[in-house]
C-alpha cells in the first residue's frame, strides 16, 4: 500500500515500568492482545451468559503479565475506564479469548514457560452464575461389583458448594429403600441385584444437584495376576525372563486356560503411557500404531467421520481370504472408490510390521478369534528388541467370567509395562517448577525454581544399584536428590554440588554423566528428583537434565 490512513494514538499505552497513566496495569515484560467486545444481545439467553455489566465493554489481556482486563469506552470510542477481570485469578499466560454461543467465555492459557511443553496449560470455560449456585456433587465408591454380601465404602469427598457459607446436606438412596444421610459411610447390599445408588447434596436454599453410581451385587471380579520374574518397570538387554500367570474366580472355580488372554507385544515408541493402566480392555498394538498414525483424525472404530469406521470395514472383509494382504496394501499405498468417492492417501512412511498389526486389530473386530493368539501362561519369555530407547514392551493378561446370580460376567485385566532403562527425563509423570524444553532434535527438562522436581510413578525398583544422569547445570549450582513417596520423603541419593566447572574435560556434548548410588528398594517406588540450588535460579537461568539411566 502506498496511500495509508491516517495514524491513530493509542486509547491505552504502558511501559516495562509502572505506567503514569495506567499503574493498574502492573510492571514486567508486556505483550498486550486484544480479546472480543461483548454484546449480550449476540448471545443466547442462557443461565452462563455474561450479565448486562460487561455490555459493550471490551477485553484486553497480557500474555506476559498474566491477567485480563475489561475497558468500556466513551460514546465517541475514546477510552473511558478500565478494571481487572477476576482479580484473584492468575491467569497463566492467556493467548486467545472468545465468548461461546451461550455467552461463556473460552480462555486459552499457553502455560507458564516458553517454548515448552507446559503440563499448566489449557482451555478453560468461565461461566457466570446469578445467585445462589447448586452443589457441584461427587459420588465415589470402592468397588461397584462384588459377592453377595458387598460392603462398599461410599464417599462424597470432592463436593462443594461454591457460595461461601453454604450449609450442605447429604442424602443417599441406595436403591433397595434404604438411606442414610452421612457424607461418607459403609453399606453392606444383602442380597444379590443391581442397585443403583443416588448421592443427593442440597443446600440450606434447596438448591440440590445429584450423581448416581451403579452397584451390582452377586459376581465376583476375577483375579489376574502375572508373576514376572525380572524387573517389573524396565528391560536391560537381551535375557530370558521366566514368567507364570495365575487366574481365579470365586464364583467359575477351575478355570480353563483356554479362556485366558495373555499377550506380550513389543511397541517401536511414541506409545503414550498414560493409556496404560485403569483399562477394562485389552490394548491391542495395532490400535496403538493406528492412534500414533493419525489414523483416528479420519476414522473411528464405531462413529462415522471422513472415512468409513473400523467396525464397518472389519464386518466388510469378514469371510474375504486375502483380507489382510488387501487391506494392508491399502493403507501402505492408499485408494478409493471402495467407499464412495473418498479417497484415502497412502501411508509409506510406516513400517510393514506396525500396519500388519494396525490390519490384524481392524480385522478382530468383527471377527476377535481370527485376531491375535495367545501365549502360555507359563514359560520364558526372551527380550531381545532393546536397542530402541522408545520401546515398549506390553505385557497382558486378561479373563472375563461366566457371570454370577443375575449378573452379567466381569472382565479382569493385568497389565506390566517394560520400558527401556535409558529414560527421558521429560517423559515424567509429573513437574513441579519444571520446563520441558521441546525441539526437533531434543527434548529436556530445566528445573526453575528452588525445590523443583520430577516425579516417575510406581517404578519398580528392584535390583536397582545406581541412576546415571545426563544434566547440564548451565549458569547454576545445585544438586539433585532422589527421593521415595513425595518431594520431602526418604532420600535414597544424590549428585554432589554441580556446576558447569564440574563438566569432564574432553567431554563432548551439551550434557554430562553423573552417577548417582541408590539405597537398595524393593518392588514399586514414587521417585522425585528435587534441584536443590545454592545460588539464584529462574525461568532464564536453569539447572537442565536430559535423561536418566536405570542401572543394575
Amino acid at each position: 500500500m502506498k496511500i495509508l490512513p491516517p495514524a491513530t494514538p493509542a486509547l491505552i499505552w504502558y511501559p516495562y515500568d509502572e505506567s503514569e497513566e495506567f499503574p493498574m496495569l502492573g510492571t514486567g515484560g508486556r505483550n498486550a492482545m486484544a480479546g472480543p467486545v461483548y454484546y449480550r444481545e449476540d448471545y443466547d439467553a442462557s443461565e452462563v451468559r455474561f450479565p448486562g455489566y460487561f455490555d459493550g465493554k471490551a477485553i484486553f489481556y497480557d500474555w506476559m503479565r498474566n491477567w485480563i482486563f475489561t475497558v468500556s469506552l466513551t460514546e465517541d470510542f475514546q477510552y473511558d475506564t478500565m478494571e481487572r477481570f477476576m482479580p484473584s485469578t492468575v491467569f497463566d499466560k492467556p493467548v486467545d479469548i472468545q465468548f461461546a454461543k451461550d455467552g461463556s467465555l473460552y480462555v486459552l492459557e499457553y502455560g507458564t514457560f516458553w517454548s515448552a511443553h507446559n503440563d499448566d496449560s489449557g482451555i478453560y470455560r468461565i461461566e457466570f452464575a446469578s445467585g445462589n449456585r447448586k452443589p457441584n456433587v461427587k459420588a465415589s465408591a470402592d468397588k461397584l461389583v462384588g459377592a453377595v454380601p458387598l460392603v462398599v465404602n461410599f464417599s462424597s469427598e470432592g463436593t462443594l458448594d461454591f457460595d461461601p457459607g453454604d450449609q450442605l446436606s447429604f442424602e443417599w438412596d441406595f436403591g433397595n429403600g434404604k438411606k442414610a444421610t452421612e457424607p461418607n459411610l459403609v453399606f453392606e447390599f444383602e442380597k444379590p441385584g443391581v442397585y443403583p445408588v443416588k448421592l443427593t447434596v442440597k443446600d440450606q436454599d434447596g438448591a440440590s444437584s445429584e450423581a448416581v453410581l451403579e452397584v451390582k451385587v452377586g459376581n465376583e471380579v476375577p483375579s489376574v495376576a502375572i508373576d514376572w520374574e525380572g524387573n517389573k518397570s524396565f528391560y536391560f538387554g537381551p535375557e530370558s525372563v521366566a514368567y507364570q500367570v495365575n487366574v481365579s474366580d470365586l464364583e467359575d472355580g477351575e478355570i480353563d486356560s483356554s479362556g485366558v488372554n495373555f499377550n506380550i507385544d513389543y511397541l517401536e515408541g511414541g506409545y503414550d503411557l498414560i493409556q496404560i493402566g485403569h483399562q477394562q480392555e485389552q490394548i491391542h498394538p495395532g490400535e496403538s500404531y493406528i492412534i500414533q498414525a493419525g489414523c483416528k483424525a479420519c476414522h473411528a472404530v464405531e462413529k462415522e467421520s471422513v472415512g468409513p469406521n473400523y467396525t464397518a470395514v472389519s464386518q466388510k472383509y469378514l469371510n474375504q481370504a486375502d483380507a489382510k494382504t488387501y487391506l494392508t496394501g491399502k493403507i501402505i499405498n492408499g485408494g478409493g472408490g471402495v467407499w464412495g468417492e473418498r479417497v484415502m492417501p497412502g501411508h509409506p512412511q510406516l513400517e510393514a510390521e506396525q500396519v500388519d498389526k494396525m490390519v490384524a486389530f481392524i480385522l478382530g473386530i468383527a471377527n476377535p478369534q481370527a485376531g491375535r493368539g495367545t501365549l502360555p501362561l507359563s514359560g520364558n519369555f526372551k527380550l531381545d528388541k532393546t536397542q530402541n530407547p522408545e520401546g515398549y514392551y506390553l505385557i497382558q493378561a486378561g479373563y472375563e467370567d461366566k457371570g454370577a446370580n443375575g449378573i452379567p460376567p466381569q472382565k479382569a485385566l493385568e497389565q506390566l509395562t517394560l520400558r527401556n532403562s535409558l529414560v527421558r527425563a521429560a517423559s515424567a509423570d509429573q513437574l513441579q517448577d519444571v520446563a520441558k524444553a521441546n525441539g526437533p532434535q531434543f527434548q529436556f527438562v530445566k528445573f526453575t525454581a528452588k525445590e523443583a522436581w520430577i516425579k516417575f510413578e510406581k517404578l519398580d525398583l528392584t535390583d536397582i544399584s545406581s541412576l546415571e544422569l545426563a544434566l547440564n547445570p548451565g549458569n547454576t549450582k545445585g544438586k539433585l536428590q532422589l527421593r521415595l513417596g513425595s518431594p520431602e520423603g526418604e532420600v535414597v541419593g544424590e549428585t554432589p554440588l554441580l556446576s558447569k566447572e564440574d563438566r569432564p574435560k574432553g567431554s563432548d556434548g551439551q550434557y554430562f554423566p553423573v552417577k548417582v548410588k541408590l539405597t537398595a528398594k524393593q518392588d514399586f517406588q514414587d521417585l522425585y528428583i528435587v534441584f536443590l540450588p545454592e545460588e539464584d535460579v529462574s525461568i532464564w537461568n536453569t539447572f537442565n537434565l536430559n535423561t536418566i539411566q536405570f542401572v543394575r
